[in-house]
């Protein structure tokens, strides 16, 4: 019978390099302590108000751009703004028919 241990791989190396460094870089992180205020509001632009709820793993910062699209269109008669988080840089070929909803839509009015 061969007792013969089979020598750990590259692989098996490299989780534990990467499980050491995870652990020495987490070490450094510190969560933040700064109390929280209930209710903030923050004004951009004018025009017409919209309310902008960021969704409950995120701030404020993810609506600051959608805050500005909405600043550069409030000039244009009868325009809206509208995303699609599902979308990536094309959304004519990431999400074709969720624009051309949107786009008949507009059409119709």
């Amino acid at each position: 019978m061969n007792s013969t241990k089979k020598q750990p791989g590259f692989w098996t190396y490299f989780a534990i390099t990467m499980t050491i460094v995870a652990g020495m870089l987490s070490s450094n992180l510190k969560a933040d302590t700064t109390p929280a205020s209930s209710f903030n509001v923050e004004v951009i632009g004018s025009g017409k108000p919209v309310i902008l709820i960021p969704g409950l793993l995120s701030d404020a910062r993810v609506w600051r751009q959608t805050a500005l699209y909405q600043q550069q269109i409030d000039t244009i008669a009868r325009a809206t703004l509208e995303f699609n988080a599902d979308s990536r840089h094309f959304i004519m070929l990431d999400q074709p028919d969720w624009l051309t909803q949107r786009i008949a839509a507009a059409l119709k009015d």
